[in-house]
């Protein structure tokens, strides 16, 4: 069993003792912890956000980042730079003992990632979503069990949106859920 552990820092003031962020936690059956390790410095969004499948545990860090939206940020970026972390993917093949970083995208272009899922129609398919401005509503796929991923963002010039999405296309790539039928997703 893989159980993860939360910050005990401040939506204002994340970052702290690094030895304190997003932990691990391996447990046997009777959630006895086994081991405690730490492979990046934020937790994964949600159940939509770790998965595993044919020996291979894949997570997705989700960050807070919301300083970057602040209004203040412009005029005082150097102040809030210590409140904003990359978002990275990390990818397991020991059962949750080690993990190997896969991915990272600066907190300048994506703020977090939402979903990372496995396809359970093609082995070695993994699909990964990011959001939240519509510029930052990114997917990727992997070919490779999470080795290596493929920007495959869709195409969004044209779409019919109400007119106050007018020049936020993308948005229509947010999503913090994924479901992966045999024809589509």
């Amino acid at each position: 069993v893989l159980l993860q552990g939360s910050s005990p820092h401040h939506v204002d003031d994340p970052r702290g003792d690094p030895d304190l962020e997003a932990p691990l936690f391996l447990c046997d059956r009777n959630l006895n912890v086994v081991s405690r390790v730490q492979p990046g410095r934020s937790n994964w969004h949600g159940p939509r956000s770790i998965d595993e499948a044919g020996g291979t545990i894949i997570y997705a860090e989700y960050p807070e980042n919301g300083a970057k939206y602040r209004p203040e940020f412009r005029t005082r970026e150097a102040e809030f730079l210590r409140l904003c972390d990359n978002s990275a993917v990390f990818r397991s093949t020991d059962a949750g003992r080690s993990w190997t970083k896969v991915l990272e995208k600066s907190w300048r272009e994506i703020r977090h990632f939402h979903t990372v899922i496995a396809d359970p129609y093609e082995s070695g398919v993994w699909y990964l979503s990011s959001g939240d401005s519509p510029h930052e509503c990114r997917m990727w796929r992997s070919h490779d069990d999470g080795l290596t991923w493929q920007e495959i963002t869709a195409k969004t010039a044209g779409t019919p949106l109400h007119p106050s999405m007018a020049g936020k296309e993308q948005a229509v790539n947010r999503h913090t859920d994924m479901v992966i039928l045999p024809d589509r997703i």
